[in-house]
């Protein structure tokens, strides 16, 4: 019986832990709420591409920048308001591009991601494809202008 009673704490530790992990977890990973507006799926030419930002008081700069996969051939084009919407209009030949939007807010850089094809591109490369994301990080990461 003292081998049980000793054992409880740890076995009622252990289901706390436990349950704590099953609770959600909030996290703000885009505090300005930036959305960002890309067709999956578009012909060979030009298309126009946007963002919305919900909390731009302390948005800095914006621009988008628009990568072919598997490549480090960045292009940036600079966006204008249009009907509350930051646009700009790309011309792409085939294939996947990833888009990302480029939202700064002092030293923090909002980075949100999305594929997007262009034109008849094989299956099999499109399949090779990651989820979109979101990024954070301070200035002094990985960003091309």
């Amino acid at each position: 019986m003292k081998r049980f009673k000793a054992v409880i704490p740890v076995i009622l530790a252990t289901i706390w832990l436990s349950a704590c992990q099953l609770q959600p977890v909030e996290r703000t990973i885009d505090p300005i709420g930036i959305q960002l507006i890309v067709p999956e799926r578009i012909e060979v030419g030009s298309t126009t591409l946007a963002m919305k930002v919900s909390n731009d008081e302390r948005v800095t700069e914006s621009h988008i920048q628009v990568t072919p996969y598997d490549s480090e051939e960045t292009r940036t084009y600079e966006v204008t308001e249009k009907d509350g919407y930051l646009v700009t209009s790309v011309k792409l030949d085939q294939g996947i591009y990833q888009v990302n939007g480029m939202v700064h807010e002092g030293q923090k850089v909002y980075t949100p991601s999305a594929w997007m094809i262009v034109g008849d591109v094989p299956q099999d490369q499109i399949d090779q494809l990651q989820q979109p994301i979101v990024h954070s990080h301070d200035h002094g990461g990985e960003h091309q202008h």
